[in-house]
């Protein structure tokens, strides 16, 4: 990540490119997975990302009784 106030060493278009490459390969990838039938929708969850939970209000209810 460059710092605020500093130039990115990598013009848009590089950086653009970057992002097209990568697209292709999670689409190839999730082309396969889904051929294979393991496909699962998943997304990487980061250390420092919070994540919600869902909790139904029937189960919440069940721990508190």
């Amino acid at each position: 990540m460059t710092k605020p106030g500093m130039r990115h060493p990598l013009t848009e278009q590089t950086q653009k490119m970057i992002t097209d490459c990568l697209d292709i390969v999670v689409s190839r990838q999730v082309a396969i997975e889904k051929d294979s039938g393991t496909h699962t929708k998943m997304k990487p969850v980061y250390t420092d990302e919070q994540t919600v939970q869902s909790v139904s209000v029937d189960d919440l209810k069940k721990t508190l009784n």
